[in-house]
Formats: C-alpha cells, structure tokens, sequence
C-alpha cells in the first residue's frame, strides 16, 4: 500500500467519479513526509495555491487535475518545464458551455445591489419597517456593463435582458480602444466582470474616475481584474457605490490569513463591499459535471 501511486486532492464531490481508479491510484487529503514521492497527480478545485514551491515537493508528479477554466492558482510554467500534463476545463465542450451558475450569482448580486434585500432584512430583524428607506427604480431604467462576453458574458447578458435592462458589451479580447472602454464604463449604472486575467487590470486608478459614483460593480471572474488599494479608496469616497465580488487577488495565497491582511481588512469593514466564498461555480450538479468531465479526460489519457 505504502508504494502504491497517490492523487492528492482537495474535495471529491461524488465518490462514483473516481471509482474505476482505485485500483490503480490511492486518493489522499493529507501527504504525510514518506508519501511524497508516490504522488503522481494533484486534483486542485481552488482551495490552494500551488506555486513552485509546493509542486516541487512532489518529485514524481506526473498530472494535475483542475476542473476550472481559470488557471491562475498553478504555476504554468513549472508545469510546463518538468512536464507534468494539465487537465483543466474546455469551455467549447457542451457540457461546459451550458454550466450556468456563475453567471446566475452574478444575476443574483444584481438585483440584491438594486433592491438592497440584505439591508431591508437586516431592517426588518431588528424590527425597523420602511417601504421609503432604500430608492431604486425598475431594471428598465437601469444600464449593465458587460465586461468581457466569453461564455459566461453571453449568458449574463441573456438573463438581464430578459429582466428589461439595457445593455453595453465591452471584451477586452476583441476591442482595444480604452477610449471606448471608458466612455462605457461611465455610461453604466451596473459593471458586471467575465474576463480572463491576462496580467493586466480591468479597472484600476486611471479609469476609477469615469465610474458613476453610485455604480454598483460585481466580480465573479478573478480579483486580480480590479486594483484593490485604489477600490478601498473609490469606495471609501463614494459611499453609494457597492462592489460586490465572489473573488480576490491572489486568492489562494491569502484564504487562510483574510483576518492578518490589512487591506482586505479594510474593505472589509466598509459598507459597500460585499464578498461571498468563490461560490459561483459551486453549485452541487455544476461540481459534479466538472468533476466527472477531469476524471474522464484522466481515463482517456490512461487509456
């Protein structure tokens, strides 16, 4: 047993995913020191950064499993220089491509910034009714900013349409003109982020000025898209303005020490930042899909 090959992984979602494996791979939570060098493949699902550092501790590491479309929790490019093979998400597969629930929390934090039901439960708890308190209009009245229009971009601008809200479409991937850009941006009364991290911010001190200074802005693409020293300060001087986001910068590295990180600490505490778990694509049918579609590219793979 101790000899036999080890797939390190974070969370099974469905055991029957992996049963045809056990055989030949043992699946373990926890490595101890002598186990090490049996780990031929790491099954990631976002709780964990693995850097250099963490992958070289594995020296007969031959696959990693990530069934995610954004890969910015692995080192690349240690990947790439020891060879180990990457099984990741192909967003034009069907199964994939019909996932909705990101875009359905992003839906979801939409209309919460609109009517504000967190603040008018928080409200009626403590036994304070107002019908006035809080004005917002119907969507109709309101424009969404679609930043980035991949899979997720096009079903979110499905669903808001649908809803009556009009609509402006900007993809970094496909236009160029920050002119553009920012004439959109100050146009919006909702930004809502789907892009790709590709080392270069989406909002950041230079464009922080053509935001409206009641814009609600909602991430659930990757914190990395958004300069969030400049952000504390955009909402700290703007208090009608709302960032919701189910992302952080360098999320992986800080999950464990949220409470020791001063600048989250400070968003933290104000009243327009909103932050959920990185639950979008946490919906139990959507892990499950995911899950068994990495275990099937492995079984190929093997074959």
């Amino acid at each position: 047993m101790s000899d036999k090959k080890i797939i390190k992984y974070e969370k099974i979602i469905s055991h029957k995913n992996i049963s045809e494996f056990k055989r030949k791979f043992v699946f373990k939570k926890k490595i101890r020191l002598y186990e090490k060098k049996n780990v031929v493949g790491i099954y990631s699902f976002l709780s964990k950064y693995y850097g250099k550092k963490d992958l070289s501790k594995f020296k007969n590491l031959k696959f990693v499993l990530s069934p995610t479309t954004g890969l910015n929790h692995l080192d690349l490019n240690y990947l790439k220089k020891k060879k180990i093979k990457l099984f990741s998400l192909d967003v034009s597969h069907k199964e994939i491509r019909n996932i909705t629930s990101t875009a359905e929390l992003s839906i979801t934090m939409i209309l919460n910034s609109i009517r504000n039901i967190y603040k008018i439960l928080s409200d009626t708890k403590n036994f304070k009714f107002s019908r006035y308190k809080y004005k917002f209009q119907q969507f109709r009245n309101y424009t969404v900013g679609i930043i980035g229009y991949g899979r997720i971009g096009k079903k979110v601008n499905k669903y808001v349409k649908i809803l009556d809200f009009k609509t402006k479409i900007y993809d970094p991937n496909l236009q160029k003109n920050r002119y553009n850009f920012n004439k959109i941006i100050s146009e919006c009364d909702i930004l809502t982020l789907h892009c790709p991290y590709k080392g270069k911010q989406i909002l950041n001190k230079k464009n922080f000025i053509f935001l409206k200074k009641d814009i609600r802005i909602v991430n659930t693409s990757r914190g990395e898209l958004i300069d969030e020293k400049n952000l504390y300060l955009f909402l700290k001087n703007n208090p009608e303005s709302q960032y919701w986001t189910d992302v952080l910068t360098n999320e992986q590295s800080r999950i464990n020490v949220k409470k020791k990180d001063k600048n989250f600490r400070k968003l933290n505490k104000l009243r327009n930042f909103f932050i959920t778990p990185h639950i979008g694509g946490a919906s139990i049918d959507a892990m499950q899909i995911v899950e068994k579609y990495i275990f099937t590219k492995l079984k190929h793979a093997i074959k």
